[in-house]
């Protein structure tokens, strides 16, 4: 949801030691069976296998490619965050950097697409636990405009590890909303509730959730599918608005691939 995932797996290459043969290899051939799902509109395995190859071997086509299915799928804003870490791992000079406009196109395109979310909550104790989407959410960005991917959004609050309230709504694309919720200064922790249920202890628990929306923001953007795809030295298919996207033609580097006549080379 907010790119977490993809920030850790590009730290983590990053920092990983240079991967042997036998590892270039398995990310290769991770790389082209990622391509095969994604000219097959099979979007999931794609991103599955592109992020295995990024984790084998940080080359930086693979996270361009990575952040396409990740638009695919809806998730904004992981694929804005492979995008910006796209233009961080390709080098000024490297085969690479040819992508970076096409990148920074997509980051612009994906900008008024993503929801934003501003969260509030009453009555938290010391240790509970907040969550957008199950990810599990700082109490310091209460408060902050949150970016989050469209559509379904859960957010919870959860006390030794039961939820204690939440609320589930839908985001458009480019809306903002304000969503409110209120935990009251009674309610149990779970091992509290099982005492009262005993009668070793008094009192119920009682949990509002107040919602609020703010004032949406807007829409859909005029432009829906970023540059998609890229590699390295090969052809690319269609423009800003169809997606871009490169397929295996066998034979040479693993990392290359063009899906024939219609293609726009970049040389």
């Amino acid at each position: 949801m907010f790119g977490l995932v993809s920030l850790l797996a590009f730290h983590a290459a990053a920092q990983a030691p240079a991967p042997s043969q036998s590892e270039m290899a398995l990310a290769g051939r991770l790389f082209q069976e990622g391509l095969t799902h994604a000219h097959a509109g099979e979007w999931e395995p794609a991103r599955a296998r592109f992020e295995r190859s990024y984790a084998i071997a940080a080359v930086p086509v693979t996270l361009l490619n990575l952040a396409g299915a990740q638009v695919q799928l809806g998730l904004l804003v992981a694929g804005r965050e492979s995008y910006r870490n796209f233009l961080s791992s390709a080098e000024a000079g490297g085969r690479a950097a040819r992508y970076r406009a096409q990148a920074e196109q997509a980051i612009a395109s994906l900008e008024p697409r993503i929801a934003r979310l501003t969260l509030r909550v009453e009555g938290l104790r010391e240790g509970d636990e907040l969550r957008v989407a199950g990810v599990a959410l700082n109490r310091a960005a209460l408060g902050g405009d949150l970016p989050v991917d469209p559509g379904e959004t859960r957010v919870e609050v959860l006390r030794e590890g039961a939820v204690v309230t939440s609320e589930t709504f839908e985001l458009a694309e480019g809306q903002s909303r304000l969503v409110t919720l209120l935990v009251h200064v009674g309610a149990p922790t779970p091992t509290e509730a099982a005492r009262a249920s005993m009668g070793d202890d008094e009192g119920e628990p009682a949990v509002a959730v107040i919602p609020s929306d703010g004032e949406d923001s807007g829409g859909s953007s005029i432009v829906r599918s970023p540059w998609l795809w890229a590699g390295v030295g090969v052809g690319v298919v269609g423009a800003v608005v169809v997606g871009v996207l490169i397929a295996s033609s066998g034979g040479g580097s693993p990392y290359q691939g063009n899906l024939g006549s219609g293609g726009v080379t970049f040389q």
